[in-house]
């Protein structure tokens, strides 16, 4: 799957202009003003042009990174996101200079593959697992994979803490998940707390 994300984006580098052009899009649609987004590694899409563009649009919009809190615990919150003024913070990853929490109302998730139901197969942390069964309790969130094509898949098999996203943004557009399977997101919080 890391193999095809990368070939996509050698073969085929309007992927990410579409992937951009769609969100955008959806963006305009909803009254969003915190955006959480992703530093990219791996191959992941880089969105961060479209969105400095969009946050330009008001001066009420925020975009913000995740920031590791504890690499043992694989825990991490989001922090506001200014261009201007990063360093290399856990992994090698790009985060903000200055820790400036922030609660975003939508974030975007990178994947390795996800099924149309939304469940995704991310790098193998669990950080974004661990956050969203915290942020279970916390309704408004909308969560979007970011993904290509080729990369929509069935598989793989979700384990039962893993949470299913909201949307999914691939070159070919930004479609809501399926039905979400039964899944106990109650059980799935309390076993990323163990």
């Amino acid at each position: 799957m890391l193999e095809k994300r990368r070939r996509v984006q050698v073969e085929c580098p309007t992927a990410v202009e579409s992937l951009s052009a769609y969100l955008l899009q959806w963006l305009a649609e909803r009254a969003v003003s915190r955006l959480g987004f992703y530093r990219p590694i791996k191959s992941e899409p880089d969105l961060t042009e479209p969105l400095l563009t969009w946050k330009l649009g008001s001066p009420q919009r925020c975009l913000c990174v995740p920031v590791v809190d504890d690499s043992r615990s694989k825990t991490m919150h989001y922090a506001r996101w200014d261009a201007e003024r990063v360093r290399i913070g856990c992994y090698g990853i790009e985060e903000p200079v200055e820790d400036i929490l922030v609660d975003p109302e939508v974030i975007l998730v990178p994947c390795v593959g996800v099924t149309r139901e939304g469940f995704r197969l991310g790098n193998g942390g669990g950080y974004f697992d661990r956050w969203l069964a915290e942020r279970q309790k916390t309704p408004g969130l909308v969560t979007v994979a970011v993904a290509f094509d080729c990369l929509v898949t069935e598989d793989f098999v979700p384990e039962i803490f893993d949470i299913p996203l909201d949307w999914i943004l691939t070159e070919s557009g930004m479609r809501p998940a399926e039905k979400k399977t039964g899944r106990n997101t109650m059980d799935a919080a309390r076993l990323m707390q163990h």
